[in-house]
């Protein structure tokens, strides 16, 4: 920020902005929201403007940009996945909560979708940690550390038309740009 409450770019997110300039990716993942915003997070001016830095970069190289951030204590009981600010939700296409209702399993997770401008908010996916990263497909098994022993179920992979048409499309030219080579 400077002398009068104006959101500057951070020293990283101006390296950010310059390397998505260099190498021009499909998807951009910032974790998190801390690392890049020198701002007041409950400071709605300052959330809009830093969120339209955001927007130029991903609309001046073609990048989507997903933004992670910790839900405040409030956005963790009521469910929402909120934290500061409305602007960090109004201000964006789409939200997804990740979170781990599942008190009795550590390894299942609900991505669920809260907000989309450009699909159906409310969608559900349960990936389940393999030891090495979230899946949602046909290996999916038991949670070794489950202390239930009710059968896990593995999600289909029709799961994966759950996630938002932009990110499946940018998803997409990730596996055909990373596939020329």
């Amino acid at each position: 920020m400077d002398g009068y409450g104006r959101v500057l770019k951070t020293q990283l997110l101006q390296q950010v902005e310059a390397w998505v300039a260099a190498h021009k990716p499909a998807l951009l993942v910032i974790d998190s929201i801390a690392a890049v915003f020198d701002g007041e997070a409950i400071a709605r001016r300052q959330v809009r403007r830093f969120l339209s830095m955001l927007r130029k970069i991903a609309r001046d190289y073609g990048t989507a940009i997903v933004l992670l951030d910790h839900p405040s204590v409030r956005g963790m009981a009521d469910g929402s996945g909120t934290a500061n600010s409305v602007d960090w939700r109004n201000s964006v296409r789409a939200m997804l909560h990740l979170s781990d209702p599942d008190k009795d399993d550590p390894d299942q997770r609900t991505l669920e979708v809260k907000k989309s401008n450009y699909g159906r908010a409310g969608e559900k996916v349960k990936p389940r940690w393999n030891g090495t990263t979230f899946t949602t497909g046909p290996i999916c098994g038991p949670s070794p550390t489950a202390r239930s022993t009710r059968p896990t179920s593995a999600v289909s992979t029709s799961s994966w038309r759950k996630v938002p048409r932009l990110a499946r499309s940018r998803a997409d030219q990730v596996r055909h740009r990373s596939s020329r080579g």
